[in-house]
């Protein structure tokens, strides 16, 4: 039997809008909460790709870019498009058909001073599965608000550790991603999904968004908005994880203009949004609010 419930919680800037059911056998659950998403793929057991250029191109200039690496482990880039130089910064042979990790060069992206590659567009979709993209700390991008950073359209990726700034949308996991994981893991670096029109957008299912800090600065502190919602999950999407129950899978989702997050539409059941801090600061003590 299904219920659709609407409800309003103004305090923390919360919108659901959802079609509540049995959720099935996959739904999380509070006991799934410290656990996150789950793949068959082991990411990163392929390919390393340093990027060590701040540039948003892909030229044969001797540095790896983000986009050239995104292009390389999708299978949209091969080995043999680069030069000699730009080889040196890639141990393994990426594409499709490997689970392939990037990594930034810390003499370029220094985690206490982060660096800023501004995107003239849409990087290159993540639809091959089982990548990581791992910034650190010390990797800003930055975008326009006339489009979208970050697209992922498969299952078991990783990103974490970035500031991705100034977006349309910052990541959209569309309906075809499952499983992937958006934020701290195995103990790296959350990321920060601020000054976008929207944080993070889901259209799948089984995905986990853990560790962030969605519409503050990267002190978790002090409000950067998002425009819109921090996190909107559309219609359609199922069995995602917002949170969990170790505070390292927490996200500080505070500061955004609209909602802190909207879980929108018919069809979307068995989401758990469970331990963030939501309308707070980092510390749980200050009040950031959503509007």
């Amino acid at each position: 039997m299904w219920v659709t419930i609407k409800l309003f919680l103004a305090a923390l800037g919360v919108l659901l809008i959802v079609g509540c059911g049995s959720g099935g056998d996959d739904s999380p659950t509070e006991d799934d909460a410290d656990v996150g998403a789950s793949s068959e793929l082991t990411p990163g057991d392929g390919a390393a790709l340093v990027v060590n250029s701040t540039a948003d191109a892909d030229e044969r200039d001797g540095e790896l870019t983000l986009r050239e690496a995104m292009a390389l482990v999708t299978g949209q880039l091969s080995l043999d498009d680069l030069t000699e130089q730009e080889q040196a910064n890639i141990e393994g042979s990426p594409g499709a058909d490997s689970s392939d990790i990037i990594i930034f060069d810390e003499e370029v992206f220094d985690p206490n001073d982060p660096a800023t590659i501004s995107l003239g567009s849409t990087l290159p979709t993540l639809e091959a599965g089982g990548d990581i993209i791992d910034g650190g700390g010390g990797v800003i991008v930055g975008g326009q608000s006339s489009f979208d950073c970050f697209l992922v359209l498969s299952t078991g990726n990783v990103i974490a550790g970035l500031q991705i700034l100034g977006c349309q949308t910052a990541v959209i996991l569309g309906p075809a991603s499952a499983n992937n994981t958006i934020g701290s893991y195995d103990g790296r670096q959350p990321n920060v999904l601020s000054g976008n029109y929207v944080g993070v957008e889901i259209r799948g299912r089984a995905n986990a968004i853990q560790g962030n800090l969605i519409g503050t600065d990267a002190s978790g502190t002090q409000a950067d908005p998002n425009t819109a919602e921090g996190i909107w999950i559309a219609p359609g999407a199922t069995d995602n994880l917002i949170g969990g129950g170790a505070p390292g899978a927490r996200n500080v989702i505070s500061g955004n203009a609209l909602f802190g997050i909207s879980i929108d539409g018919a069809g979307t059941t068995g989401n758990l949004v469970i331990g963030n801090y939501i309308g707070v600061d980092i510390t749980g003590q200050v009040s950031l609010g959503n509007k």
